[in-house]
């Protein structure tokens, strides 16, 4: 029976030592879990684009003439209104939309001014207006002004995503005034990121 203690407590030294020297070395190692971790990153630009499309893009305003014993019929696409004319028709304007991801500064062109679209007539006058309501920044002002071929003229200086605007045309026609054929102009708009 001594052996059998004497067995029994030096297992339970054993026990002990082992034990302590467990605690000791996870100790000088930290603790041991099994997981690890690390972080990482998830990097995206998103570029500025300038886009602007006529979404009404054709304003035709028939075949006609000046009525007979008037010097000239007239016409505003912003009311519909005409004066001393018969067959032509005021249309409802154009209407451009800036469809890109950013504000755009909008400029307007024509390729013809009075002259060219209404050969031949005695003071013809060729205008146009831009609506300024959707514009946030500096506008043209919301009043007629005369047409000049080629020249880019600012007419929104802060035109925002997904707005649209207006643009309206006067005509004063001369009795004189005659086309072989149809004419035209072509009007541009140009939309700039800002």
């Amino acid at each position: 029976m001594k052996r059998e203690k004497l067995i029994l407590t030096l297992s339970w030294i054993i026990v002990l030592v082992t034990l302590l020297s467990l605690i000791v070395t996870l100790n000088k190692f930290g603790v041991i879990t099994g997981q690890a971790t690390d972080t990482g990153e998830a990097n995206l630009s998103i570029t500025k684009f300038a886009s602007i499309r006529f979404t009404d893009a054709i304003c035709d305003f028939g075949s006609g003439n000046v009525d007979e014993d008037s010097t000239y019929g007239w016409m505003y696409t912003n009311n519909g209104s005409t004066q001393n004319l018969t067959g032509l028709s005021a249309c409802d304007g154009l209407i451009y939309q800036n469809d890109g991801n950013s504000e755009i500064t909008v400029n307007l062109s024509s390729d013809t001014a009075a002259a060219g679209l209404l050969p031949g007539g005695t003071s013809p006058a060729f205008e146009w207006m831009v609506d300024d309501t959707n514009c946030d920044g500096v506008a043209a002002a919301n009043t007629y002004t005369t047409i000049s071929a080629g020249a880019d003229v600012t007419v929104c200086s802060n035109l925002s995503k997904t707005s649209t605007q207006d643009v309206d045309f006067y005509l004063k026609i001369p009795e004189d005034a005659y086309t072989n054929g149809e004419s035209s102009a072509v009007i541009t708009v140009t939309g700039s990121a800002i």
